[in-house]
């Protein structure tokens, strides 16, 4: 999100917030997906096959996250992108929360109420993307790798908290 904010000009504070519901409404429709397909799971494993299930979920997707941040400044420009609108950023948004619908099947596992998975995804990717695409927008992308390398170095150590309380203690 700070590179599209970073693509952006004249970025209304009325169009980040557009944007960002827009991501926002997205990932809640990843919430359900991600529940359903748990769903499929849950009838067949015990209460700490799902713990573990959704430990490793966590783990490696924020190893993917700290990678993927590793990479993220592989010859991106930022240059102007003047065509950029709601199609596109519907586009972008279902592209960006295949890794929500995942984290959410992990978080069922966990027994996390679905409505206020629902709730903390509508209100935490909203803030998230404002704020990002607010960065993008005046700073550009310079702290993109730092900020990914933190939010999945918090996720393995979350996942690793949750393996230790829940799968191993019992």
């Amino acid at each position: 999100m700070m590179q599209t904010g970073a693509t952006l000009r004249n970025f209304t504070l009325k169009k980040r917030a557009l944007y960002a519901l827009i991501y926002a409404l997205i990932g809640a429709a990843a919430v359900v997906v991600g529940y359903c397909l748990a769903a499929i799971f849950k009838n067949v494993m015990n209460g700490s096959a799902e713990m573990t299930a959704a430990s490793l979920i966590i783990f490696f997707l924020g190893l993917f996250v700290i990678f993927k941040s590793f990479r993220s400044d592989n010859g991106y420009v930022e240059k102007l992108d003047p065509d950029f609108n709601c199609r596109k950023m519907l586009r972008l948004s279902v592209l960006t929360n295949i890794d929500t619908m995942v984290l959410m099947a992990g978080f069922s596992f966990m027994g996390l109420m679905l409505r206020y998975a629902m709730i903390s995804v509508l209100v935490v990717s909203f803030l998230t993307v404002f704020i990002a695409l607010s960065i993008g927008y005046n700073l550009g992308t310079s702290y993109q790798k730092l900020v990914g390398i933190s939010g999945g170095a918090l996720m393995v150590f979350f996942s690793i908290w949750i393996l230790a309380n829940y799968v191993i203690m019992r």
